[in-house]
């Protein structure tokens, strides 16, 4: 076995392996959250690039033949990776209780492109990379083989490209909608999916530099051991994020539907022309909530909500919101925020404790979450805020 052969078997052994121990963390993690819908999706990507590893594995034993190794690999791990993957953002992002199914153009782009790799079954020569055969029905089916695989890579590029821009455009709305919900986003805003996204594109386009080279270069530059990293990578990514991922988002009131995307204004507030809320009710919620907050601090509360704040003033979640955003031009989490550091700048002048116990004193329950909502709001960090307030407060 030739040192190339021995690395494909390490490192495919070892996104297998990986894949085990995200399976059996996702079967474990199902027994205790069974409203988890968005880790069937998961699921089903880590289980598939890992069978597409173990013919990897097969093949650099010599125990499945190249060709066959490489095109079932193929069809398991590239083919649904677009499909699996949006599914598994809509229901990780979805804005109600429901579990939402994918489009099913998205399915039929997976089986069209699917199909399309099927044709190099019958061209070895090809896909071994070898001198195809004189004879002219094999250069006719290397041909077919070689339009098909080109039209494959067009339209799997264009329908990951697609889902790609979904993804970016869903997890931005979510994450705007979350903050019309919750007061503290502190691990809901999924972070991690921006790093396994750029891990993806950086991966694909270190796949057509390859490509390209192959057509350049006597060799190519990075050769089938780069479709292994990326494989683990992915896997890699998928178990560890995918695991420590809890049931992330709150179900949302249709408070946030109200104040989509497509009911903004050229300025960036939602439009409520279609509301029966008028604008002096409006004023009169917005009083109703300042009183509130003032007399009774509810802001303490890190984990306070727009649907139990709306139960607090006998109100309901939409109204508070469009209040919010009308009169006070805030969502639900700078408004709960913009009182947590108003007390959190009295104490930094008023008392010597220290600002993570500040930070907790004011309602925030991650010091990472106070610095930054602080600078935003007062524009400077708390300790710089304390120094300079601090030392014209003192002369």
């Amino acid at each position: 076995m030739s040192n190339e052969s021995q690395l494909d078997l390490i490192v495919n052994s070892l996104a297998i392996g990986v894949g085990l121990i995200g399976l059996i963390g996702i079967w474990l993690h199902k027994r205790d959250d069974a409203n988890a819908t968005h880790r069937g999706p998961l699921t089903w990507l880590i289980f598939l690039l890992s069978a597409g590893c173990v013919f990897l594995v097969a093949q650099a034993a010599d125990v499945v033949p190249e060709t066959s190794a490489v095109l079932v690999a193929s069809l398991m791990t590239i083919v649904p990776i677009p499909a699996l993957t949006w599914l598994y953002v809509v229901r990780l992002t979805s804005q109600t209780a429901d579990s939402p199914r994918i489009k099913r153009k998205h399915w039929i782009m997976t089986i069209a492109y699917g199909v399309l790799i099927l044709p190099l079954l019958a061209a070895p020569e090809l896909a071994l990379g070898a001198e195809p055969a004189e004879e002219v029905m094999i250069r006719v089916r290397v041909l077919v083989a070689l339009l098909c695989f080109a039209l494959f890579l067009l339209l799997w590029f264009a329908h990951l490209a697609r889902v790609g821009f979904l993804t970016v455009r869903q997890v931005r709305s979510y994450r705007k909608r979350l903050q019309d919900a919750v007061s503290d986003t502190e691990g809901l805003e999924l972070r991690w999916i921006d790093g396994l996204m750029i891990f993806i594109a950086g991966s694909i386009l270190l796949f057509l530099i390859d490509l390209g080279s192959a057509f350049i270069l006597p060799e190519p530059l990075l050769g089938p051991i780069a479709e292994d990293f990326f494989s683990l990578g992915v896997v890699t990514g998928l178990v560890v994020f995918g695991l420590k991922q809890s049931t992330p988002r709150p179900v949302f009131e249709s408070s946030v539907d109200l104040a989509s995307d497509d009911a903004e204004t050229e300025s960036g507030q939602a439009s409520y022309d279609r509301s029966s809320f008028s604008e002096q009710d409006c004023r009169m919620l917005a009083f109703q909530l300042d009183a509130l907050m003032s007399s009774e601090k509810r802001w303490l509360d890190p984990f306070l909500d727009l649907k139990t704040l709306s139960r607090m003033v006998g109100s309901k979640p939409y109204y508070v919101t469009q209040a919010l955003n009308t009169v006070c031009e805030r969502n639900f989490y700078r408004y709960v925020n913009s009182w947590r550091v108003e007390e959190a700048a009295r104490l930094l002048l008023e008392t010597n404790d220290n600002v993570l116990a500040i930070s907790e004193l004011s309602g925030f329950n991650s010091k990472s979450t106070f610095n930054s909502t602080f600078r935003k709001e007062k524009g400077l960090t708390p300790s710089a805020y304390r120094k300079e307030k601090g030392a014209l407060v003192a002369a």
